[in-house]
C-alpha cells in the first residue's frame, strides 16, 4: 500500500501557474493521500514487525520527500486563503512524522543495520519538514501557532527512552564518520603527493590539480 501510495503522490505535481480550481483539486488529492498515510501509519503502530517497521522507513521517506518537494509550495500559495485546512492537515502529517521520529530512535538502540541504513535520511527530512513548515507560518505571520521543541527520544511503545544510551549512539555514528573523511582525506593526500611527484618528473613548470 505505501509503494502505490508514492506513485500516486509522485504524479501530484505542483500547480503553482494554473487557475485557482486545479490548485484546489489538487490541494484535496494531497489532504486525501496524507488521511492515507496517516491511516497506514496507525496500523503499523499496532502492527509494529520488523518488516513493516523497515517498509514505513522506506516509502516514509519518499512520501516525506515528495511532499516537501511537491506539496509545501502548494501550501504556501493556497494559505492564506485556505489556512485552517492546510494547518489541519500539516498537523495530521505532524503525527506521522512523530512516530517516525521514533522509529528512528528504535532503530538506533536495536541497532538493526536494515533499518538504521534508512535513519540519516529519514532525520533530516524530518528536520526539513520542520522548519518548512515553521518558515511558512512566520511568513504568514502565524509563528504563535508553531513551535520547535526538544522531543523526546521514545521507542515504538511511546515510552522514553534513557538519554544516556542515544547519545551513545550519536557519538558512535559522529565517530564513524569523522573516522571515514580521515580516511578520504588520507588518501586524497598520498594520490595528491604521488601527482605532484609525476608532475615535477614530467614538467617543470608544474600543474594544478583539484580536490572535491
Amino acid at each position: 500500500m505505501l509503494k502505490e501510495l508514492v506513485s500516486c503522490v509522485q504524479r501530484l505535481q505542483p500547480s503553482m501557474r494554473t487557475s485557482p480550481d486545479v490548485q484546489g483539486e489538487t490541494f484535496d488529492r494531497w489532504r486525501s493521500s496524507v488521511k492515507v498515510f496517516s491511516a497506514l501509519v496507525n496500523v503499523i503502530k499496532v502492527f509494529d514487525l520488523r518488516n513493516n517497521i523497515k517498509t514505513l522507513l522506506k516509502y516514509g521517506r519518499m512520501f516525506l520527500d515528495i511532499f516537501l518537494r511537491h506539496a509545501m509550495p502548494l501550501l504556501d500559495k493556497l494559505f492564506r486563503i485556505e489556512k485552517d485546512d492546510v494547518q489541519a492537515l500539516l498537523k495530521m502529517l505532524q503525527q506521522c512524522t512523530r512516530y517516525l521520529q521514533h522509529i528512528c530512535s528504535h532503530s538506533k538502540v536495536a541497532k538493526d543495520i536494515a533499518l538504521t541504513s534508512h535513519v540519516p535520511q529519514m532525520k533530516r527530512l524530518l528536520e526539513q519538514f520542520v522548519y518548512r513548515v515553521k518558515v511558512m507560518l512566520t511568513l504568514h505571520n502565524c509563528h504563535e501557532a508553531f513551535w520547535v521543541g526538544n522531543l523526546k527520544n521514545r521507542d515504538l511503545k511511546g515510552e522514553e527512552i534513557p538519554s544516556q544510551i542515544t547519545r551513545e549512539d550519536d557519538s558512535e555514528e559522529e565517530e564513524e564518520e569523522a573516522a571515514s573523511r580521515l580516511e578520504s582525506s588520507d588518501s586524497d593526500g598520498e594520490k595528491e603527493e604521488s601527482g605532484e611527484a609525476k608532475g615535477n618528473e614530467s614538467d617543470s613548470d608544474g600543474s594544478c590539480s583539484e580536490s572535491f
